[in-house]
């Protein structure tokens, strides 16, 4: 993420957060469920249109069973997604 503009970043991190999501067969719904975030945000989130919080991606990345490294450095984890 170093070098991207906020925007960018925002993208990067809804587009892997929707990635990792899809990989473990989850619906939008589910993970509202398992991470207790509002589908709403989830949805505006992956869409890179909301600001995500750390307090946030932590709860997305307890839900998804993955470590916070994944949402915010994919580069490290390519290819190993559990």
């Amino acid at each position: 993420m170093y070098g991207m503009t906020r925007r960018e970043a925002r993208q990067s991190v809804g587009a892997r957060v929707k990635a990792l999501r899809e990989a473990r067969g989850l619906s939008v719904e589910r993970l509202e469920e398992l991470s207790d975030i509002p589908e709403f945000m989830i949805r505006a989130l992956e869409a890179g249109n909301m600001r995500v919080t750390f307090e946030n991606i932590v709860c997305l990345a307890r839900g998804m069973r993955v470590r916070v490294e994944e949402i915010v450095d994919p580069e490290e984890y390519d290819g190993r997604t559990r």
